[in-house]
């Protein structure tokens, strides 16, 4: 690692028995919907029931709502998410700035100093 990644401490990982759980859950997920599918597909009971489900004013509400509540919180997680990126790439760029400012120093302009002298009078010549 460079100095600049020390500073901003780039070890924020995600742990792998993190990544194995939510692997498992998707699994499961994906599984149980397959599941449900292939038994709507084969149960006449249970078609006729999501029909009459859909068919109720209520239901419909109730679906309409958490659709628009799932839309908001999609777009409000995907705002936060920019905001932290973006801020968190402005934190990296900034140290990235410093640093490289701290190793590039120009060196100035040398000054000259000057000395105020009495100007000596002019003799006539003769």
């Amino acid at each position: 690692m460079t100095s600049a990644e020390d500073t901003l401490g780039h070890d924020k990982r995600v742990p792998l028995f993190v990544k194995i759980i939510i692997l498992t859950q998707a699994a499961v997920i994906f599984s149980f919907t397959i599941g449900m599918y292939q038994e709507y597909q084969n149960n006449s009971y249970l078609q006729d029931y999501v029909v009459n489900l859909f068919r109720s004013s209520i239901v419909a509400d109730v679906m309409l709502s958490m659709v628009t509540v799932s839309v908001f919180a999609i777009g409000t997680v995907t705002l936060l998410g920019s905001m932290i990126t973006t801020r968190r790439v402005s934190k990296e760029l900034k140290a990235l700035s410093e640093l490289a400012s701290d190793e590039l120093q120009m060196p100035t302009m040398p000054v000259l100093e000057t000395v105020d002298t009495v100007p000596t009078p002019i003799r006539p010549a003769g």
